[in-house]
């Protein structure tokens, strides 16, 4: 019986692009973007540790040059008749890859069209968002601890009375 003789492995080509996708990925995982009624720009926040991140310009980059699999949980906040917090929200899974920049319409129609037909416009304090590059699911208890660190319910005593 021969021994069959070694191939010489198949190298593949190499893709500059795919490569720096690649580190993109890895740059921003963990790390989503939030923006909050009221704020002037989104913040990057750290899903883990549920709180806003100073982001390095490399992150920044990585997450706004290259396309990733976006999640976005869209949220209306509201303050009922007794002072108390809450919010409705709904999660939403991108199929495709896409930028950061090419989300904003399409989301903005929808998220507008959420929050009137699911919250008392009586309660209504404002409106926020969650974007995760990693199409992470982001549970009501961290959005709650990202937006209250990002000063999302502002004054409070002031809609109470």
């Amino acid at each position: 019986m021969q021994k069959p003789k070694n191939k010489k492995a198949v190298r593949k080509p190499h893709n500059p692009h795919e490569r720096k996708r690649r580190q993109a990925e890895q740059l921003v995982k963990g790390f989503g973007v939030a923006y909050v009624t009221g704020r002037d720009t989104c913040d990057i926040v750290d899903l883990i540790a549920n709180k806003a991140f100073p982001a390095t310009l490399i992150q920044a980059k990585a997450m706004t040059e290259f396309a990733h699999k976006w999640s976005m949980l869209i949220v209306a906040l509201g303050i009922d008749d007794q002072g108390r917090k809450y919010l409705k929200a709904e999660q939403l899974f991108l199929p495709d890859r896409r930028k950061q920049c090419d989300l904003a319409a399409g989301f903005n129609d929808y998220h507008q069209q959420f929050i009137k037909q699911s919250m008392n416009p009586n309660h209504l304090v404002g409106a926020a968002w969650i974007g995760s590059p990693e199409g992470s699911e982001i549970s009501i208890q961290q959005a709650d601890a990202i937006f209250t660190a990002l000063g999302a319910w502002g004054d409070t005593t002031a809609h109470a009375a």
